[in-house]
């Protein structure tokens, strides 16, 4: 959260599988320097 300035709500809601808005992925990538495919996954229900 510190290097990438998003909020614990947002983080609350990563770990219960809830949607999060792209601009928060992006920092996610941009502060670990990889792409988006390595942070997410797409799983089809």
């Amino acid at each position: 959260m510190e290097k990438t300035g998003i909020s614990y709500g947002t983080m609350a809601s990563m770990g219960k599988n809830e949607p999060v808005n792209l601009k928060q992925i992006d920092r996610i990538c941009k502060a670990l320097d990889c792409g988006v495919c390595d942070v997410i996954e797409y799983v089809h229900d």
